[in-house]
């Protein structure tokens, strides 16, 4: 993709932005293959995070929209906890190149080559931020790591461009604001529901 076409890549998803959480599924769905679009890869996956950085919930899609079952959506759990305890994106266009990750057994075993992962991070105004459960400076909004956006291929890629890195991020902070309004959501129903 070249420059324009991410502006237009990011147009797109951002007319997704007026929705409701009746409408989630739908969403999740659309920024999946909007993903996929994104890097060319041959699958994009949302994990949800337990408080122990445990998966919690899992979605994904294959290239062509194709909705892959639970059993199909294995990942680098060693990846999944880098992204968690640092609450930062991992960009890797050629696994095998990277020392950290070459020995990395499980992205051998599902013949990994490149990957993406970026924190979904949910923001509650005037606590202390946290990733991995350590605050940073006082006054920061907090920012708990609830889950994570992943995307993978079995091929190498030349490399991902400052914009593709910037769409990612982007597109994984729409998804945390999408799922974190899920979340609240769904207390607030349980609430007016339970009193």
């Amino acid at each position: 993709m070249k420059e324009q076409q991410y502006l237009s890549w990011l147009k797109n998803l951002s007319s997704l932005l007026n929705w409701s959480p009746e409408e989630t599924e739908t969403l999740l769905g659309r920024t999946l293959d909007s993903l996929l679009e994104l890097v060319e890869a041959d699958r994009a996956l949302i994990l949800l995070l337990d408080e122990e950085g445990k998966k919690e919930w899992i979605r994904g899609r294959a290239e062509g929209g194709k909705e892959l079952p639970e059993e199909d959506l294995n990942f680098s759990r060693s990846i999944l906890q880098r992204v968690r305890s640092t609450g930062t994106p991992l960009f890797a266009s050629d696994i095998r190149s990277v020392k950290e990750l070459k020995d990395i057994d499980s992205l051998a075993a599902l013949g990994t080559r490149a990957v993406m992962c970026a924190p979904l991070l949910a923001v509650s105004a005037g606590e202390t931020a946290k990733v991995d459960g350590k605050g940073t400076e006082e006054g920061d909004e907090a920012r708990e790591v609830f889950g994570v956006a992943y995307v993978d291929s079995t091929k190498a890629v030349r490399g991902f461009s400052p914009a593709q890195r910037e769409a990612f991020e982007a597109a994984a902070n729409y998804l945390a604001a999408i799922l974190d309004r899920q979340r609240w959501y769904r207390l607030s129903a349980f609430d007016q529901e339970t009193g």
